[in-house]
């Protein structure tokens, strides 16, 4: 049996491949033969190979596979920017509504110990304040689940969802208003235990109605502990009703705000 001639090796041009600026590709063919005499021997392992070798690129899947990667990496880093965006919010929302609520449960004994301050009371103001912040902080800490769910729900809000400096303040601002309503609505603002006795003016602070042990006047005392208004005037008019429709602080002591607790026949 004739041995074998020898594979050729050549190279290919080529004119398009899923493989980007691959331009060339070697290739084995059999020598020419004769019509009739010609065979189709089995390529040698080492020629195959090296033609294996030549034709497969590991760059190409190692790219393709390093792409892939960066592509996973970059949506972990983008969805854990939303997260932290998600939490920031809900954490705002959080801290405001818990700040406006403790602030409004406190604020009546605040009043007490600010009266009895003196020239401290501005420093007690400040330091209850501050401490309804820490508490409200300290709160929001422990309900993170909460602040993630309020959070994914304000976000979808224009503006008032946004993480920058403008929805930082739109939701802490929001929420306090909206957490003091409810401290509103859950204790009624009373400064001063009902057995203390209610300070009563000579007069009506408005009308100038002399206020007369025994003669038949109906005085507003308010939540302060001071009675200064009268509920009904000579014309039958509610100088009380007037006052705390213009402004919410006792005429005598400035504190705000102020509700008519009692309305007091003298």
């Amino acid at each position: 049996m004739a041995a074998s001639a020898p594979l050729q090796m050549l190279t290919a041009q080529v004119e398009r491949s899923i493989f980007p600026g691959l331009t060339h590709i070697p290739i084995l063919r059999c020598p020419t033969a004769p019509l009739g005499t010609a065979h189709f021997p089995r390529p040698p392992a080492a020629a195959a190979a090296a033609a294996s070798a030549a034709f497969d690129p590991p760059d190409l899947l190692d790219n393709a596979g390093s792409a892939d990667a960066s592509a996973s990496m970059a949506e972990a880093r983008v969805e854990g920017t939303l997260a932290l965006g998600i939490a920031q919010v809900g954490t705002n929302c959080l801290v405001g509504g818990m700040y406006g609520l403790f602030s409004q449960l406190v604020r009546p004994g605040l009043q007490r110990i600010s009266r009895r301050a003196g020239v401290f009371a501005p420093a007690v103001q400040i330091g209850g304040e501050a401490g309804a912040f820490g508490i409200a902080y300290a709160v929001t800490g422990l309900c993170k689940g909460v602040a993630l769910r309020l959070g994914s729900i304000v976000t979808k809000i224009p503006i008032l969802g946004s993480t920058g400096p403008v929805g930082s303040a739109l939701q802490i601002g929001l929420a306090s208003y909206l957490g003091n309503k409810v401290g509103e609505l859950l204790l009624a603002e009373v400064a001063e235990e009902p057995t203390q006795p209610v300070f009563l003016a000579n007069m009506c602070v408005m009308c100038n109605t002399p206020f007369v042990v025994g003669g038949g006047h109906t005085v507003a005392a308010l939540s302060c502990g001071h009675a200064c208004l009268c509920i009904s005037d000579a014309d039958g008019n509610s100088c009380a009703g007037c006052y705390l429709d213009q402004r919410s602080d006792c005429p005598l002591c400035r504190v705000s705000p102020v509700q008519i607790m009692h309305e007091l026949r003298v």
